[in-house]
């Protein structure tokens, strides 16, 4: 590795080897057009990308897609001019996708006065125009963010009004007052007819608001959860989890859109978990009912979180002795809650292999307090053995 290392910076600090490699992009052989230009993308520099812009306008698509990425690479403005001029010319998917990229990356006044005048243009193809808003978002200042601010939301059909909502999110750290500007698109965004229009509006406010200096407004937040359409909330939600966390302080609002909203009442619960208090534990009691969908993670919750509203409940599964997994955790409850019968109870099954993992690491404090606890020898031996039983897992 560190003789490969070695030879990386040979190349890169080699003139006369980088100007070989230069000369064989001329070459007649495809292959060996393909590897001067990686040379080039890998070990290059912007004093190089100049003689990649020739096989921009190669007669194979797949050199014109390698050289466009090289340029780009090498932040080479001055090629500005020819990648639009490109674009305008180019049928090849491919090719396309590297210019957008590259144009978002390179792209100054030039090529936002080109892709403004594309927009406003009624005759421009829906593409064309996606790929206008793409460019624009990516370069993400002074007229670009204006251009596509100021669109009319109403002059434009579904999947190009969904396409503006998603990389209204992309920006990437606008100016305050570009920031608004955005905002108030996506506002106006979030109350459109159509249902996939607003998840990905409520979707790309949100990406706008969890900036270091943003500030997501929970209000709002919580408005676009209201919305009529249960998909849209479903795949809202899902974005939320992997972005957003939830305090506890809106506990009850979850638990309130749990019962509007079957379809993610699961991945509440999860969220739950971590908030707890007097609404939450309250609601997983409605699902302690055998037969639940749910029920094995309101034992866990309660688990977590023990009770005395889930005792019964605790001491009915075990007794019930149905399911392993079910039953531990309820001992694991009622143990928290002092019961010496259900301490035992996890002693005697927390290391048996058909118990969940996770099962298993919410019984291990029991063990742990147990051991301390322990008034014999034999006792302590029997707590410890089922200490390594689960360390072995």
């Amino acid at each position: 590795m560190k003789e490969s290392a070695k030879e990386d910076r040979g190349l890169a600090s080699d003139p006369a080897l980088l100007n070989l490699i230069v000369e064989h992009l001329k070459s007649q052989y495809l292959d060996i057009q393909f590897a001067a230009i990686d040379c080039l993308k890998a070990f290059g520099s912007s004093i190089h990308s100049h003689s990649l812009h020739p096989l921009v306008e190669h007669t194979n698509p797949a050199i014109r897609e390698a050289a466009v990425e090289a340029i780009a690479k090498h932040y080479d403005r001055g090629a500005e001019p020819l990648l639009l001029q490109r674009l305008q010319n180019e049928s090849a998917p491919p090719v396309r996708r590297s210019l957008v990229k590259a144009l978002g990356r390179l792209g100054d006044r030039l090529s936002v006065k080109h892709f403004a005048t594309l927009l406003q243009n009624e005759a421009t193809d829906n593409t064309s125009k996606q790929e206008a808003i793409e460019v624009l978002c990516d370069i993400g200042r002074l007229a670009a963010i204006a251009t596509v601010t100021s669109l009319d939301v109403a002059r434009l059909d579904t999947s190009m009004r969904e396409h503006l909502a998603l990389r209204l999110g992309t920006i990437q750290w606008p100016r305050p007052l570009d920031a608004q500007s955005i905002g108030q698109q996506l506002m106006t965004l979030a109350s459109d007819v159509d249902p996939r229009v607003r998840a990905a509006a409520y979707a790309s406010w949100c990406l706008c608001s969890i900036g270091e200096d943003a500030f997501l407004d929970r209000d709002t937040l919580w408005e676009f959860l209201k919305d009529q359409k249960t998909i849209v909330i479903g795949n809202f939600f899902d974005f939320l989890s992997d972005y957003l966390p939830f305090d506890s302080s809106e506990g009850l609002q979850l638990v309130e859109l749990a019962k509007r909203v079957p379809l993610i009442e699961s991945s509440i619960m999860w969220m739950l978990h971590e908030i707890g208090g007097p609404d939450v534990t309250s609601f997983m009691c409605r699902f302690l009912k055998p037969g639940d969908k749910n029920r094995l993670w309101a034992f866990a919750y309660f688990a977590r979180c023990p009770s005395k509203l889930a005792c019964v409940a605790c001491e009915k599964e075990i007794a019930a002795g149905e399911d392993l997994s079910h039953s531990l955790l309820a001992a694991i409850c009622l143990s928290k809650l002092g019961s010496s019968t259900a301490t035992e109870f996890v002693i005697d099954r927390i290391a048996d292999r058909s118990v969940h993992p996770w099962v298993q690491a919410l019984g291990r404090p029991i063990l742990e307090k147990a051991i301390s606890q322990a008034s014999t020898e034999n006792e302590k031996a029997r707590i410890s053995d089922s200490i390594q039983k689960l360390a072995s897992r």
